[in-house]
């Protein structure tokens, strides 16, 4: 930590942060604990402490029985501080003193939870990548820890500005978008591949609304409302998407004719879940297929045998979980099959990114998008919106 520099996860630093559960029992310690925690940072946090010390000690009023005492306590102090600099020393002497006891009562605990929140405090500028991420409340809470980092910066490829709450979390941490580069411009610059996307119609099973209500009938789940939209969106698509058998045998037929018309390049199949994956998987050692299927279970080395294949052009169709929707770098992927449905901007669009990679004989890439057309309402809608998306893009659809 006392590098210059220093790449963290905020996974990482989210965890440092978290306070350690440790309460004091004695009374004169939950005292030291209110002054140290509750009146000295609202002494201390701005203007005169002097002041602001004589303002708390005249007018404060005991909520509960417990802090009967503070109001001598808080007299007396301001009665024997006679500047700023005696009452700011007195109660950093009260914090230090805290701090000390705490580390009594869970040594190691507070040990990471101080070294983090020291270090954070020394953290001058902030550069976060995937920005997008950065409305979770995970990032809010650390970078409450961050008042001296005074240049931020954030960089994202898909900031989607349909999420209010999300887009107002981010533009409190980092401001507003100062640069904005589109795809087209990426791609017209030579920077990026040029996406052609292929929407292909799903239209089997045709039934696929009266299997989700006799399926919904039978195990007795509710029926409108949100609640049950949700449960009936959550059977339509195990129905319509992971157990669609001709959905699922389409997907491996054209990953197979893709991958035979490739010349060290990959086809890239990225599923939701594990068992949308194996079955999918299942369809294509029907065709004798060479693939492989990357999952969050697998350890780092095994990760890397597989993409290290990819790479090197030995091995032409990959499957993955959403281990690989970003932080992943294959240039040769030059074909992705969009089979997960879905509407998610953030996701769809980090997908695609894992393709966009140019190479010396890689200008294009292709997008196979099965759209569910005739099978139910939602999954044709999110189907729509995927293809406002690339079109919003500039990419190239047909």
């Amino acid at each position: 930590l006392d590098h210059p520099i220093v790449c963290a996860t905020i996974q990482t630093l989210a965890s440092a942060i978290k306070k350690p559960k440790t309460k004091p029992t004695r009374k004169k310690d939950k005292l030291l604990e209110r002054i140290a925690t509750k009146y000295a940072p609202a002494i201390l946090e701005k203007g005169s402490p002097k002041a602001n010390l004589k303002l708390l000690a005249l007018n404060f009023r005991p909520k509960y029985k417990y802090e009967v005492d503070d109001v001598d306590v808080l007299r007396d102090l301001y009665n024997s501080l006679d500047t700023d600099g005696d009452v700011k020393g007195c109660l950093e002497s009260y914090q230090k003193k805290y701090k000390k006891m705490l580390y009594k009562l869970n040594e190691k605990g507070y040990k990471k939870y101080y070294e983090a929140v020291d270090f954070l405090d020394t953290v001058r500028a902030v550069i976060c990548d995937e920005a997008h991420y950065a409305g979770a409340i995970s990032y809010w809470n650390v970078f409450q820890y961050l008042n001296n980092a005074r240049m931020r910066i954030g960089m994202t490829g898909t900031l989607d500005k349909s999420k209010k709450i999300h887009m107002a979390r981010i533009k409190s941490l980092m401001g507003k978008p100062i640069m904005n580069v589109t795809n087209s411009q990426m791609i017209s610059r030579g920077v990026s591949a040029k996406p052609h996307i292929k929407m292909v119609p799903i239209n089997q099973p045709t039934d696929l609304d009266a299997q989700v209500g006799a399926y919904m009938k039978k195990n007795g789940m509710q029926v409108g409302g949100s609640v049950g939209d949700l449960m009936a969106y959550q059977v339509t698509y195990n129905l319509g998407v992971i157990h669609n058998q001709y959905r699922n045998r389409l997907i491996a037929q054209i990953a197979v004719q893709s991958a035979k018309r490739l010349k060290k390049k990959a086809v890239l199949i990225i599923v939701n879940s594990i068992e949308h994956g194996e079955l999918i998987s299942q369809e294509l050692d029907k065709l004798n297929a060479d693939y492989d299927f990357i999952q969050g279970k697998d350890d780092t080395d095994t990760r890397n045998k597989v993409l290290s294949r990819v790479k090197s052009g030995d091995l032409k169709i990959i499957i993955g979980t959403k281990i690989l929707d970003a932080g992943i770098d294959i240039p040769n992927i030059q074909i992705f099959i969009e089979c997960s449905g879905g509407k998610s901007y953030i996701t769809l669009l980090q997908r695609i990114g894992r393709t966009l990679r140019i190479m010396n004989d890689k200008k294009d890439i292709y997008i196979f998008d099965l759209w569910d057309c005739t099978t139910s309402g939602p999954l044709y809608k999110h189907g729509k919106q995927r293809l406002k998306y690339y079109k919003e893009q500039g990419f190239d659809v047909q």
